[in-house]
């Protein structure tokens, strides 16, 4: 597991380690501004949307991909299925774990 969370680090860009190296620290010194907080989790959530449109319009174009979507037919829709469902459930874990541990309310 170690080595493959290495492999994983050695083919990112140093770029974007070093931008989740520099949030931490300012995650950090800003977590007593709820303020502070609450704009940079809008701003993530509003980036994240983003992206993900952006990456559905990307494959949208993608004309190699529409063009061999019938050959990818029920098992792609079930892999991506259960890739999301799987997500899900990870999260709703982990989310649960953390917030027992924090001593906060699950918010449903």
């Amino acid at each position: 597991m170690w080595t493959a969370f290495c492999d994983l680090l050695a083919d990112m860009p140093l770029s974007y380690i070093g931008c989740i190296l520099a949030g931490i620290p300012a995650g950090y010194l800003l977590r007593r501004r709820p303020l502070a907080v609450r704009t940079a989790n809008g701003t993530a959530s509003g980036i994240i949307y983003a992206l993900l449109f952006l990456l559905g319009v990307s494959l949208g174009a993608d004309e190699d991909l529409l063009s061999r979507i019938s050959e990818l037919g029920l098992r792609g829709i079930s892999i991506g299925i259960a890739c999301a469902a799987g997500s899900l459930v990870v999260v709703r874990i982990f989310s649960a774990t953390l917030l027992r541990s924090s001593g906060g309310e699950n918010r449903q």
